[in-house]
C-alpha cells in the first residue's frame, strides 16, 4: 500500500464517526447544490441536431478505438515494461543510492 505523509498534513485520515458523518452530509450539501444549479440555469436551445449525426461519430470512433486497441494488444509487453520500471522509480528511496 502507497503511503503519503505529506498528505496526511493536509487530509487527516477520518477515524471519529461524527468527522465522517460531517463529511458526507458536507458532500450530498454540494451535490444537492450543484444539481438545482445545472436545473434552474439551463436554457432552452433552439437548434435542431440531425439524427444522423450520431452516426457519422461513430464511424469516425469506431475505427480509432480499434486501432488503439490493436496497438495495445501489440505493444502489451512494452508498455508493461515502462510501468513496472516507473513503479520501481517511484518507490526507490531517494537517500540510497544503487550500486
Amino acid at each position: 500500500m502507497l503511503q503519503f505523509p505529506e498528505r496526511e498534513k493536509h487530509c487527516p485520515p477520518l477515524t471519529d464517526q461524527g468527522e465522517l458523518m460531517k463529511h458526507y452530509q458536507k458532500f450530498s450539501v454540494a451535490t444537492v447544490v450543484c444539481v438545482l444549479f445545472l436545473v434552474l440555469i439551463t436554457t432552452p436551445a433552439y437548434a435542431y441536431i440531425d439524427p444522423n449525426a450520431a452516426g457519422l461519430v461513430s464511424q469516425i470512433i469506431t475505427p480509432l478505438l480499434i486501432a488503439a486497441a490493436a496497438a495495445a494488444t501489440f505493444l502489451r509487453r512494452q508498455i508493461g515494461a515502462v510501468f513496472s520500471a516507473l513503479s520501481r522509480r517511484l518507490r526507490q528511496r531517494p537517500d540510497v543510492k544503487e550500486v
